[in-house]
Formats: structure tokens, C-alpha cells, sequence
């Protein structure tokens, strides 16, 4: 179970954009060749979708086993490793403010993971899908006024809304 951290929820802000970017030009210099794609996942990469205003990124690479390689370079550059955070057979880096605020979280997956698709089409189908993008902040939202001092309860409140909406997304992708 994850553990208590400092949180909290805004409107979606255009800004979040040019943060992903900026974390994906840092995370090429250090990664480089080993990447194949960088992704803005999450519901910052929503427009319309209230947030944690921090970026989570999906980082496609060629051989998940070499980034062990990078783990210094990535902790010099602000960049805590993780481990398989999520349990997913991931490499899981974090940048946080000295507070504790979570200011991003970098997934990185090897080419032809489930997650790539996973992400992809919940992210996807949430920007063409108004009314279940608005259920979904509403659902944050309540969440958020009961939880804003328990993450972990936060975090868990909400796993069945988004398998939902991952399942709704995936079928949405097929027939597209």
C-alpha cells in the first residue's frame, strides 16, 4: 500500500503541457538512444481533467534491464528511483519537491508492454469522451474533500473508476 504524501487536486492547467516537455527533454538527455518513445500519460495529459499537477510520463524503451545503467544519472538529475512501483515490471522514477509534493513520475516500460496501450487509450479516450472525463473529476473531486489527508486511501477509492474506465477505453480502441 502506498504511503501518506502531501497532495492535492486543480483544474487542468495549459502549463502542464510545456512541464512535460521540459521533463521529456531531460529524460532524452539522459536516456538517449535507449529510448523509442516518450509519452504525457495521466490526467494531466487530459484537457478539461482535474489533476495532481504533477506529470507522469510513459518512457518506451528498447531494454528495460540496461536502464540499471542510468540510475545514478537520473538521481543526479533529480530523478528518485522507484523500483516497479506499480508492480507492473517497471523501472519507477519520482521528482518531488523537498516537501514532499509530487511534481512527477516516470514509468519506464519496454517496447510491446500492455501498459503503452493501457495508458494510451484511458489518456485517449478520456480527451474524446466529455461526460465520462467529467464523471471521472467529479469522482476525484469527492474524493479528494474526504481524502485530502489520506493518499493512500485517495489513491485506493478510486482503482475501480479507472479499471472501469480503462476496460471502456480498450474496447473503445478496438472499434476505432
Amino acid at each position: 500500500m502506498k504511503k501518506h504524501r502531501l497532495y492535492e487536486l486543480k483544474e487542468y492547467d495549459k502549463n502542464w503541457k510545456v512541464q512535460f516537455k521540459d521533463k521529456a527533454r531531460r529524460i532524452r538527455k539522459i536516456l538517449g538512444n535507449e529510448i523509442i518513445q516518450i509519452y504525457h500519460i495521466g490526467s494531466t495529459s487530459i484537457p478539461g481533467m482535474v489533476a495532481k499537477p504533477q506529470i507522469d510520463v510513459l518512457v518506451v524503451v528498447k531494454n528495460l534491464k540496461k536502464i540499471k545503467n542510468y540510475y545514478n544519472a537520473m538521481s543526479s538529475n533529480g530523478f528518485t528511483h522507484l523500483g516497479d512501483y506499480t508492480g507492473i515490471g517497471e523501472e519507477c522514477f519520482a521528482e518531488d519537491r523537498k516537501d514532499g509534493i509530487r511534481l512527477a513520475t516516470i514509468h519506464v516500460v519496454p517496447k510491446g508492454h500492455k501498459e503503452i496501450s493501457d495508458q494510451l487509450n484511458f489518456r485517449n479516450y478520456l480527451r474524446k469522451h466529455k461526460s465520462a472525463r467529467e464523471d471521472y473529476s467529479k469522482l476525484k473531486k469527492k474524493l479528494y474533500s474526504k481524502y485530502a489527508n489520506d493518499y493512500p486511501s485517495y489513491a485506493n477509492k478510486k482503482k475501480s473508476k479507472i479499471l472501469q474506465l480503462k476496460r471502456l477505453a480498450n474496447k473503445w480502441a478496438k472499434r476505432k
